[in-house]
C-alpha cells in the first residue's frame, strides 16, 4: 500500500461517501477523518448517528487491498475497536 493522506474535514455527510465520490483522485491509503457526519452510516446500511467532536469519524481508502486480504477487514476492526476501548 502507498502512503496516502490525511483529510480532516469539520463536517461531512459520510466519510465513506466522500471516499465514494473522491476516490479516484486520491492515492491509496488515504484517511478521511471528520468531527461530524450529517448522513453517516454504519455497517449493513445502518445509519450512524453523532454528536460533534464525540466521536472517531473516519474512513481508509484500500485501493490495493483485494481477494483474501479483504477477509481481515472484520478482524482488524474488531482489534482497533479493543485497542480504544480502554480510552471511552
Amino acid at each position: 500500500m502507498s502512503t496516502g493522506q490525511v483529510i480532516h474535514l469539520e463536517s461531512v455527510d459520510s466519510t465513506n461517501e466522500y471516499l465514494k465520490r473522491q476516490g479516484a483522485l486520491l492515492p491509496d491509503g488515504t484517511v478521511v477523518v471528520a468531527d461530524h457526519q450529517t448522513a453517516g452510516k454504519g455497517r449493513l446500511g445502518r445509519s450512524w448517528q453523532d454528536a460533534p467532536g464525540q466521536s472517531l469519524l473516519a474512513s481508509w481508502l484500500l485501493k490495493s487491498l483485494q481477494g483474501d486480504a479483504l477477509l481481515l477487514l472484520p478482524l482488524a476492526a474488531d482489534g482497533f475497536l479493543q485497542a480504544l476501548t480502554p480510552y471511552e
